[in-house]
């Protein structure tokens, strides 16, 4: 008997050494299959679990992806007239970029061209290497592009001093996915343009907005003149009447 119940003990207790051993792997399986989950919903690059910003992240690379290479033109002014507002424009076109240029023609300065990979939301801006620059934007400085038209970005630059200073044209991207949210600007394209303002370029200037007014009084005296000359030349050779 005394053999018996040491034997059922030992059986019991293996019983429960097995049970033991079943229920630790088990919570090892189990653990390790929560951190594997955890694991594949990080972020690879940050390391964060993956939120709305993650979501978001993920679908507008997907916008950024939907680009189309656009033709771009903008009036390249290397000499600006001192404290004369200059009109600076950049087109992007919705053809090629032969005709965007025949229709930016007339500008003041040399049109360039050049092309670039643009989303259908973009941003422009300018700037410049010298505070002394005055830079005032012409309406708004986003963008939806279209294909049936023309997208034109205008500045007024206004020089304030006679120095050499920089302008510098970007373009940026945003990515827009389907619920209709924006992701922050991507820079895809800028241009450098640089720019002297002289007191000669002034004078010229001035000259330029007064010329029609000044060629108006002269042709006036002109004409007064030679009414004059003539109305005395007729007098002289009609002679005293007898």
């Amino acid at each position: 008997m005394a053999e018996d119940s040491e034997g059922k003990k030992r059986e019991i207790k293996a019983r429960s050494n097995v049970l033991i051993a079943l229920i630790g792997l088990f919570a090892v399986v189990w653990f390790s299959g929560v951190d594997t989950i955890n694991e594949s919903a990080e972020d690879p690059l940050s390391g964060n679990s993956v939120s709305e910003g993650a979501t978001w992240s993920r679908r507008g690379d997907m916008a950024l992806s939907r680009t189309a290479l656009r033709p771009i033109v903008y009036n390249e002014t290397r000499s600006m007239p001192l404290e004369q507002p200059t009109r600076l424009t950049l087109k992007i076109g919705s053809g090629t970029r032969a005709q965007l240029m025949r229709r930016t023609m007339g500008l003041p300065g040399t049109l360039r061209g050049g092309e670039a990979l643009l989303t259908e939301r973009v941003e422009a801006s300018l700037t410049s290497s010298r505070k002394s620059v005055e830079l005032q934007p012409i309406g708004s400085m986003e963008a939806t592009l279209r294909s049936d038209r023309d997208t034109t970005f205008e500045w007024w630059v206004t020089p304030t001093t006679t120095a050499k200073f920089v302008l510098t044209l970007k373009l940026y991207n945003v990515a827009t996915t389907e619920e209709g949210r924006h992701s922050d600007p991507i820079e895809t394209w800028d241009q450098e343009i640089t720019v002297n303002s002289t007191l000669g370029q002034k004078a010229s200037a001035v000259w330029q907005g007064f010329k029609e007014e000044i060629l108006g009084v002269l042709a006036t005296i002109i004409a007064i003149g030679v009414g004059w000359i003539t109305l005395r030349s007729q007098r002289k050779g009609g002679g005293v009447p007898r």
